[in-house]
């Protein structure tokens, strides 16, 4: 994504984010650029609202009129910080409130 960020091609960063997407999320990652948009925007930090306001821009450069300026530099930098932001968020594995239940309890 950044190499099409540094270029300029507006396609080839759709197209890059969207595999980044899948990469990094897993099999329940958004297949559009509004849903990876909205992802990010669920976020609820700034990290997330800088990175869904420059996948808007991303689409709007795509599917808008065709003289719209698009903000490469944005997208390139916003987008790495969320998945950093999200990354950090996320609870790390046995941080969760309740334990599992033993598979065979003791019979006493």
């Amino acid at each position: 994504m950044q190499t099409a960020c540094g270029r300029q091609d507006a396609r080839a960063a759709a197209a890059a984010l969207l595999a980044l997407a899948r990469q990094r999320l897993g099999p329940g990652a958004p297949g559009s650029l509004g849903g990876v948009a909205a992802r990010f925007a669920d976020l609820g930090n700034p990290a997330g609202q800088q990175a869904a306001a420059a996948i808007r821009g991303l689409e709007t450069a795509l599917y808008g009129p065709s003289d719209v300026d698009w903000n490469a530099a944005e997208l390139a930098e916003s987008v790495p910080a969320a998945l950093a932001a999200m990354h950090a968020d996320a609870r790390p594995v046995g941080a969760y409130a309740e334990p599992l239940a033993p598979l065979y309890p003791q019979r006493h």
